[in-house]
């Protein structure tokens, strides 16, 4: 699948990948993500350089150290949290449970 197909459709397919691993088969799933979602993502994707959403560093499957491609981005939206006040030690956790609520009650 072309890297711009990923946004034409509305479920997001979270399976197995060359740069991603599921941790049980049962986390191979479709998530619905809204329109509005999409179109950010969207967004995101066309400043992109690279075959991700985000820019980040070369992928790197084959290490054999705790390597994270999109660290430079993670340390930006902990930063970016940071200077809105979210300034809990796990800010980036607690984001995800957030998110992760208000998509289960929507």
């Amino acid at each position: 699948m072309a890297s711009s197909d990923r946004f034409r459709r509305r479920p997001n397919p979270h399976r197995r990948t060359e740069y991603f691993e599921p941790k049980t088969e049962e986390n191979q799933r479709v998530v619905d993500l809204p329109p509005a979602v999409l179109n950010i993502l969207r967004g995101f994707k066309e400043c992109s350089q690279s075959e991700f959403v985000l820019d980040g560093r070369d992928a790197n499957p084959a290490a054999t150290y705790d390597y994270y491609r999109a660290d430079c981005t993670w340390r930006e939206l902990h930063a970016w949290l940071k200077d809105h006040g979210i300034l809990l030690q796990r800010a980036i956790h607690a984001l995800r449970k957030e998110s992760g609520s208000l998509v289960a009650t929507s």
